[in-house]
């Protein structure tokens, strides 16, 4: 019997969160801290950022409240957030290019390169058989190698999830649901299978 879709999730799901959880609390305790200090101005703009949200906020809920007594009119409050938001984007655009995109651009690259980094090693030290295909009582079987494992679980598998913006998650799905050999891309280009434990492959 092959494995089918929610085994296969399930199994990744369990060794794909704490690996994540890593990831996430490294960044929290410490190089959330590395990236700040290694963007320039970053704290003194994040205090003028900071500010200058206070007062957009202020602002936009006085607007709000003067809808709510009618004040003004529907028309007015919209032209008045429009006009707010207007004027906030522009004033403060060196601000927001460096508190929110170029500090939040780096935590994502951080993100995926240490998820893909030690995801890869647990791979390795467990030669594909993690503790989640443990737990869901399947295994990788056929040409387990380095570089295969490479390619199936970081190529074929993240990168291709990522540059498909994660229409290879239902690609994925739909060849393991309807095909009858059960496989993905990344099982037929690496020949590798997940089967049930103790399957002789191949089969």
């Amino acid at each position: 019997m092959k494995v089918g879709v929610f085994r296969r999730i399930g199994s990744y799901l369990i060794d794909a969160i704490p690996v994540f959880l890593i990831v996430t609390t490294l960044l929290s305790w410490f190089i959330g801290d590395i990236i700040k200090n290694n963007i320039e101005n970053y704290t003194e703009y994040q205090v003028l950022y900071a500010e200058a949200l206070e007062g957009y906020n202020t602002t936009s809920e006085q607007n709000r409240t003067d809808l709510d007594n009618n004040i003004i009119s529907e028309d007015e409050f919209n032209e008045l957030q429009i006009s707010l938001q207007t004027t906030f984007l522009e004033d403060n655009q060196e601000y927001i290019e460096v508190v929110v995109y170029q500090y939040w651009t780096t935590v994502l690259l951080y993100i995926i390169i240490s998820f893909n980094v030690i995801y890869f090693v647990y791979m390795l030290l467990l030669k594909g058989n993690t503790y989640g295909r443990k737990f869901m009582h399947i295994e990788l079987v056929g040409h387990v190698k380095w570089y295969t494992l490479l390619l199936r679980e970081i190529i074929w598998k993240h990168l291709f999830w990522a540059f498909t913006f994660s229409l290879g998650i239902f690609i994925d799905i739909l060849l393991i649901g309807l095909s009858s050999k059960k496989k993905a891309l990344r099982d037929i280009l690496t020949q590798t299978q997940i089967a049930n434990e103790g399957t002789q492959y191949p089969f």
